[in-house]
């Protein structure tokens, strides 16, 4: 939590980050701890079964989908991904992005949750 707080202090409106790990490997709660530092005082909630989920944040809008049960990039059109990706109202945060590569490919922040002996590695480019 603590490092995504410090991690949107960097963002933009318009940027979109891809979390990418396995299973629980704190994709949602990084997005929890990022929303919360823009002011989200909802409940963030992983978006997998309702696969975009939208928060007011102080000024800005804060976009959470998880693509974990998409397999194609027109059944994230489908869905309305395409129309939030990079939104110029908001930042857009997108587990599973590597499973449809023209998301993925239009992250301005690639963020991975590797597992290491005694804990997380979180790798940010």
């Amino acid at each position: 939590m603590n490092i995504a707080a410090e991690f949107v202090k960097r963002l933009k409106r318009g940027d979109v980050v891809a979390l990418s790990g396995r299973l629980g490997a704190g994709k949602t709660m990084f997005a929890r701890g990022a929303a919360h530092a823009l002011g989200v005082i909802a409940p963030v909630t992983s978006p997998t079964f309702t696969i975009l989920n939208i928060y007011e944040g102080e000024g800005v809008k804060v976009y959470h989908s998880d693509l974990y049960r998409l397999h194609s990039f027109a059944e994230a059109e489908g869905a309305g991904i395409n129309e939030f990706i990079g939104a110029s109202d908001g930042v857009t945060f997108v587990e599973w992005a590597e499973n449809i590569f023209e998301i993925y490919a239009r992250a301005d922040y690639v963020i991975r949750f590797t597992d290491i002996p005694n804990g997380k590695e979180i790798t940010i480019t």
